[in-house]
């Protein structure tokens, strides 16, 4: 268990291989920009110390990051060791085939090989994840007893996913949908969603809306 006070620890648990070598470059930049420590897991454990060693580190880490690319078995092995332990797991992965887990009950970033989109969605996940729940409250903020108060209002979307969920999110909610793939602004009225496997009749519904909003959309 991580000390009072410490900084959060994330681990990582990722094959070996270049590819995945840049993934880890791109979580660790995104973890030390929002003031947590990274570590990465060995993927490989064929002698019993490096199991124990590996089991240490997610035992001892505040979340866990794991990269499904190709259903390694070392780390869907590791992934189960963390739920065991009930930590916090962000399943991240380069095409939605590989998931091996129900999408709606996990917290999934399908990066496609794009290592900016990665980092996107990994502060955004992360910031969500790491805030501690005594700013649970700022959800409040926004609302007309708020306003009453003098509290400040919601914050403005920030990034390309939030305008978006800010903007469809109620559609998306009525037909049951969650997207786990990238969100851009390719300009200001302009989504580029990627990675989408809507039905036809959300996506009526979105383009329907966007429409009215002089929003343009690209579904890729």
């Amino acid at each position: 268990m991580n000390r009072a006070g410490a900084r959060p620890r994330i681990c990582v648990l990722i094959p070996v291989g270049k590819m995945f070598d840049e993934v880890y470059v791109a979580v660790e930049a995104s973890t030390r920009e929002l003031g947590a420590e990274c570590e990465r897991v060995a993927a490989e454990f064929s002698e019993q110390s490096a199991l124990t060693r590996a089991q240490a580190q997610i035992a001892d880490t505040s979340i866990v990051i794991a990269d499904i690319t190709a259903r390694n078995p070392n780390v869907l092995y590791q992934i189960g060791y963390a739920h065991a332990l009930r930590k916090p797991v962000l399943l991240l992965t380069q095409h939605g085939e590989d998931l091996p887990f129900d999408r709606a009950e996990h917290r999934i970033v399908i990066y496609a090989g794009s290592i900016a989109a990665l980092k996107e969605e990994l502060r955004i996940n992360l910031r969500n994840m790491l805030a501690p729940a005594s700013e649970s409250g700022r959800a409040k903020q926004g609302t007309p007893e708020a306003a009453a108060n003098g509290q400040m209002a919601a914050p403005v979307p920030s990034t390309a996913r939030e305008r978006f969920f800010s903007i469809f999110g109620d559609i998306m909610q009525a037909h049951g949908q969650q997207h786990y793939g990238t969100v851009r602004l390719e300009n200001e009225n302009t989504f580029v969603v990627g990675n989408q496997d809507f039905s036809l009749a959300l996506v009526e519904d979105l383009v329907r809306r966007a429409r009215g909003l002089g929003i343009r959309l690209k579904l890729l």
